[in-house]
């Protein structure tokens, strides 16, 4: 099992401050595609630039209402984007399935209610003047003391130094479940008790605490991106044939093998690295199974049932020309790091079609071209 590094943030100007969308985790080695061709961008040669691509913003400027900027250009009021992570995908590219185990999952609502009217992923943060996002008292648990990380508030919208509280369900309240808030990247991981989830076992689910809505139901472990029931790794059979008992930031639960269960109806087995695969409905790019070059890897972002792979070139963060001109080194994986297209997330125009601009480093200072996950 692997785990995935800090997540990438989408932005949303409001005034002189940022409404930071969503965290968007790129994951390690893993792939998908949903267009035959790999994905790798070339800053040699970027591709047409016809339409914004940048991670959907809010823009607002003294009383005009936030509204939502897409990839197209379309504006809309922000009061209809869905609420939280949980309800970002609606739309899913039907492949056919060896068979079908699990029920298909239900589609989340279309949207969340949240107590300030934002959406439930949102986080309050400033740009500083070297184009650093700040989002609270701490970018990465290295800002925090001994025993704490950085994680989101959730009713605050910043991050903050916290100390887990919990390390089992049974440590919490009735209608309440320990969560882990950050990924163990730096060693901490932060569990704090949470609202009990609403998503039920097989259905997608969000890696990491967002709202209720996009959290699995108590006992459930979100795992791989889908809720699943815990195990015990001392005990084989305390999971069904066909499933192994794998290691999650909330504890063991059973994985659930696609190659030998196969998928729902509408979804596909697909290889995320050299031993997981996972049911996703969306696919874009055909790495790994399709070899990257010669000092590339094969990138991943993975949301619920969607999942995009790329080929991108490895580069050294703490040496400052290791990418080419106009791309900067982010966070490609758990463990490595790889070039990303630079961009400026002020600007519309950064990215090309398909790609939103983000930050891509753990101190949420490089802002580079991921893969939108929309369609």
């Amino acid at each position: 099992m692997t785990t995935s590094r800090p997540a990438r943030i989408g932005i949303a100007f409001a005034g002189a401050g940022v409404l930071v969308l969503g965290f968007f985790v790129l994951a390690s080695p893993a792939l998908d595609e949903r267009s035959p061709e790999r994905m790798v961008e070339n800053p040699q040669r970027p591709p047409p630039r016809t339409r914004p691509a940048i991670a959907r913003a809010l823009w607002s400027g003294g009383t005009t209402p936030l509204v939502t900027v897409s990839a197209h250009g379309v504006q809309r009021p922000a009061t209809s984007e869905r609420a939280s992570m949980a309800s970002r995908f609606a739309d899913a590219l039907a492949a056919p399935a060896r068979s079908a185990p699990l029920p298909p999952p239900r589609p989340p609502p279309p949207a969340e209610p949240s107590p300030d009217g934002l959406p439930a992923s949102g986080m309050r943060c400033t740009v500083d003047a070297s184009g650093a996002l700040n989002c609270g008292e701490c970018r990465v648990d290295g800002d925090c003391p001994p025993g704490q990380g950085c994680a989101a508030n959730r009713s605050t919208r910043r991050n903050e130094c916290m100390a887990s509280d919990c390390e089992e369900d049974a440590h919490c309240f009735p209608g309440f479940a320990c969560r882990a808030l950050t990924n163990g990247a730096s060693g901490i991981v932060v569990r704090r008790c949470m609202p009990e989830g609403l998503r039920a076992k097989g259905e997608a689910c969000d890696l990491g605490y967002v709202s209720a809505e996009g959290s699995c139901q108590e006992g459930l472990v979100c795992l791989l991106g889908r809720c699943s029931a815990r195990c015990q790794r001392d005990k084989p059979g305390s999971c069904p044939s066909g499933y192994t008992c794998e290691d999650s930031l909330e504890g063991p639960a059973c994985h659930a093998h696609c190659q030998t269960l196969g998928c729902p109806e509408g979804q596909r087995c697909k290889q995320l690295n050299g031993s997981d695969y996972k049911c996703l409905a969306t696919v874009r790019g055909e790495c790994p199974e399709t070899p990257c070059g010669e000092g590339e890897r094969c990138n991943l972002r993975s949301f619920r049932s969607q999942g995009v792979f790329w080929c991108a070139q490895r580069c050294q963060p703490i040496l400052g020309n290791s990418c080419p001109e106009g791309q900067v080194c982010g966070m490609g994986s758990a463990t490595e790091s790889t070039c990303f297209r630079a961009c400026d997330p002020r600007r519309t125009d950064s990215c090309a079609e398909g790609w939103e601009c983000a930050t891509v480093s753990e101190d949420l200072s490089q802002w580079g071209c991921i893969p939108t996950t929309e369609p």
